[in-house]
């Protein structure tokens, strides 16, 4: 994590990746790296949620916002899709979750 910074200066990247970490955190933790990623210009982000949020909402556990955080740091919602396309098995089935891309705003 103390390399963080240096990474993302040294690093073009083109996507990020959070699976299912997020939503154990606390928003501001969240935000803080939001904030270094739309800072750093890192154009897609791609989250799992964990389906203790509403389905197909990005939520935190304790049902805060995430998606708000991800808006105000600059990044647009472009796919979010179920695990299961199937509402009965994404309700029942092994570890449902919901996928999110996020893309940066042109400035």
């Amino acid at each position: 994590l103390h390399l963080f910074e240096e990474v993302l200066k040294e690093n073009r990247i083109d996507i990020a990746i959070n699976v299912h970490s997020w939503p154990e955190c606390h928003p501001e933790a969240v935000r803080w790296w939001i904030q270094r990623l739309g800072a750093a210009r890192v154009p897609h982000i791609f989250v799992v949620t964990n389906e203790l949020a509403p389905e197909l909402s990005m939520r935190t556990n304790r049902n805060e916002d995430l998606a708000g955080i991800m808006e105000g740091s600059g990044y647009v919602l472009v796919a979010r899709e179920p695990k299961y396309r199937d509402p009965v098995v994404q309700s029942y089935g092994i570890s449902p979750a919901t996928y999110f891309l996020w893309k940066l705003e042109q400035s």
